[in-house]
This record gives structure tokens, C-alpha cells and sequence, in this order.
């Protein structure tokens, strides 16, 4: 069985692996969190990370009979309501390890903040760079090749210095977050972008759209979801309506809030990650907690799918 190189493409060390233990090869597919929306006409979060070997890509070597640790990325949440509001948080990293040590992990999505209105007044916020960049901030947080995610829309880049971790008070606004597929559109004063698209997943034989941008909030209108369940921005400066949440498991950011800047609506929450296992059929595939799934598909592979953090065990 071929030990692979590089740490990032899953080393004999990241994989936990000993002279002549036996490995199985298994597909995988790691979704990460989704970034959570700005308030008050601001970005959208950005889509979790998405890394797959399915079809045709690396697989994973796991020791055989041996209980790996599978991590949940959760959603973050949107920017809480008034100026004091709570600020967005990025999503949280989805991973597999074994002994207390990663074998793959995706980053969870960029935050939509567009650094309006900080808390405390004046001070600068972290920019959530992500597996997608949340509003107009960088994407592919891991620096893998394939990559994990895009940037968010161009915002104002009077307002972001992309050689920093922070963005100034004042901008960018109206960006959508990047999504797996492509980045998010939008830039300053025009309000509207939309989150970058997901892509389509077929390891587990029912394919489903995940790791998709949330939509800019509303000035002056909304910005919709990236296509695969990327959140919808809020209402323009009439409607002051919060953002929209991401709206189905492992799909991608929340949404920026629409109003004018007296009104600073909250943002929608990003959703939180997924990932897939897939064994050949002379193996069986354990699952732990029971509310994560497995199945056989009709070519016999066993499909292990985890919405909530748990154990999984090959034999």
C-alpha cells in the first residue's frame, strides 16, 4: 500500500500508520462549517471547505480495526443585533484523526463582516479567512491543491488590504461569500452579491449540492444564496429584514442582514459540516453516535455519513 508525501495529502504520520499495519483505501468527503453573515447591509458568510477523493482522487489509507475520531465542524452565527451586537463567527473545522492527531480536515467558512461598526467602536476584526472566504475575504484557509473554497465578492478595496488579517471600519459591504464552485460576486455601494455556487457530491449515491456562499445583505436589495443552500441576504434599506441562515445540512454560509446602517438587522447563520466515508465491499464500516448513518449501496461499497461528531471503526 503506497504511503503518501506531504502532510496536507495525508502522510504516513497523519494517518497514524505503523510498519505492517494493514490499511483500507476509503473515499472521503469532509465538509466543513459555514461562516456566518454581517448585519446592516454586509456580507455574506463563506462555504465551509470541501475536499473529496471521490471519483478518482487520492483515497485514504485507515488502519484497519482501528477507531478514528470524526470532528463536526459547526455553523458560525450571524452578527447580532444593534451596535453591540454579537459579532459573526467563521464555521468550525470539520476533520478525521486518530490518536489525537489530524489525518484531513477542510476550514471552516470565512465570517461576513465587513468591519462596519466593530465592537468596540474603532477597533478592527479579524477577517475569518476560510475554506471560502466570507464577503470579500480569501478562501482556501489549508492552501490545498485541489482547493477548498474561493474568496468572497471584490468588496471595497479602499477597505481590505489582502496582505493583512483585518479589514478596516467601513467597508466592504455588499459582497456575497465564496462558495466551493466559484467566488462570490458584489462590490462596494452596489449591493446585491450573490454567494458563490456549491458543488455536487456522489459518494454517498444520492448526489447532493453542498459548500455554497451566503448572499450579501440588501443595499439596495438582497443578495442571493449560492446555488447548494448557501444563505439568502436580507431585505434592502425598506424592509430591514435579517439575514437568512443556511438551509441544509453541510451547504454553506448564512446570509448578510439588509437595512440601513441605523438599523444593523442581524445576519443568518452558516450550517454545520458533513463528512462521508466509503469502504469496499469486503469491509464493514461502524458509526457512532447511531444518529449518524450507514448504508450499502448497490454496488455493495459501505457508506458511513456523519452530521454530528462521532467514531468510525473499519473491519
Amino acid at each position: 500500500m503506497p504511503i503518501l508525501g506531504a502532510r496536507g495529502a495525508a502522510s504516513a504520520k497523519a494517518f497514524g500508520l505503523t510498519s505492517g499495519a494493514k490499511t483500507v483505501p476509503t473515499d472521503y468527503l469532509v465538509i466543513a462549517g459555514g461562516g456566518g453573515g454581517g448585519g446592516q447591509g454586509q456580507n455574506g458568510g463563506g462555504a465551509g471547505g470541501f475536499r473529496t477523493s471521490y471519483p478518482g482522487g487520492t483515497k485514504l489509507d485507515l488502519i484497519y480495526a482501528q477507531t478514528y475520531d470524526i470532528t463536526i465542524g459547526s455553523g458560525g452565527n450571524g452578527k447580532g443585533p444593534g451596535y453591540t451586537g454579537v459579532n459573526p463567527n467563521a464555521g468550525g473545522d470539520s476533520t478525521i484523526a486518530f490518536g489525537g492527531e489530524t489525518t484531513l480536515a477542510s476550514s471552516g467558512g470565512g465570517v461576513g463582516w465587513s468591519g462596519t461598526a466593530p465592537t468596540p467602536p474603532n477597533a478592527t476584526l479579524p477577517i475569518g479567512v476560510g475554506g471560502s472566504g466570507g464577503g470579500a475575504h480569501r478562501g482556501n484557509r489549508g492552501g490545498y491543491s485541489p482547493a477548498e473554497g474561493n474568496p468572497g465578492g471584490s468588496g471595497d478595496p479602499s477597505q481590505f488590504s489582502p496582505n493583512t488579517n483585518y479589514v478596516s471600519p467601513g467597508g466592504p459591504f455588499g459582497s456575497g461569500g465564496g462558495g466551493h464552485t466559484n467566488a462570490g460576486t458584489g462590490s462596494a455601494n452596489t449591493g446585491g452579491g450573490a454567494g458563490g455556487a456549491g458543488s455536487t457530491a456522489n459518494i454517498t449515491g444520492s448526489p447532493f449540492t453542498a459548500s455554497a456562499g451566503g448572499g450579501s445583505g440588501g443595499w439596495p436589495q438582497a443578495g442571493a444564496g449560492g446555488s447548494g443552500g448557501g444563505g439568502q441576504g436580507g431585505g434592502g434599506p425598506t424592509t430591514n429584514a435579517t439575514g437568512n441562515p443556511g438551509n441544509t445540512k453541510g451547504s454553506g454560509g448564512g446570509g448578510g442582514g439588509g437595512g440601513p446602517q441605523s438599523q444593523y438587522q442581524t445576519g443568518g447563520s452558516g450550517v454545520g459540516g458533513r463528512v462521508v466515508l466509503r469502504v469496499p465491499s469486503d469491509y464493514t464500516i461502524a458509526a457512532t453516535p447511531p444518529s449518524n448513518t450507514t448504508s450499502t449501496d448497490p454496488g455493495g461499497d459501505k457508506i458511513a455519513i456523519f452530521d454530528v461528531t462521532g467514531t468510525v471503526t473499519i473491519s
